[in-house]
């Protein structure tokens, strides 16, 4: 479990830089977002499900097992919190803490973990 969450860890803060490299078409893409009231920009969710599935396979997870949970991390963050309060969840994993919105949506993804 411990292995785990360095991970996570991990990839939340790659895609946290990653996403705060291109935050100046975060605006305008997201006015463009009609999928949902939490639906994120394309160039967000293609960022984050790139790192996400990169770096999970990096730590030795197979690119299905690795797919399946960052498909569910990106779900649940979707659901659950707006653009900006992803953001900022972002910010926190990147300032090496680990706020609780973040762990819950880890605990929540962790069964695609272990079924891979």
């Amino acid at each position: 479990m411990k292995y785990f969450g360095r991970s996570i860890i991990l990839m939340a803060t790659t895609v946290a830089a990653t996403l705060g490299s291109t935050s100046s078409s975060f605006a305008q893409e997201t006015a463009q977002a009609t999928s949902g009231a939490n639906a994120y920009p394309a160039a967000v969710t293609q960022a984050y499900l790139s790192n996400c599935v990169s770096t999970a396979e990096n730590y030795g997870l197979p690119s299905s097992g690795a797919q399946a949970y960052c498909d569910c991390t990106l779900s649940e963050f979707q659901n659950n919190y707006t653009l900006e309060q992803f953001m900022a969840i972002s910010t926190s994993v990147m300032q090496d803490q680990a706020p609780p919105e973040f762990m819950e949506v880890v605990n929540t993804c962790l069964p695609y973990l272990s079924n891979s």
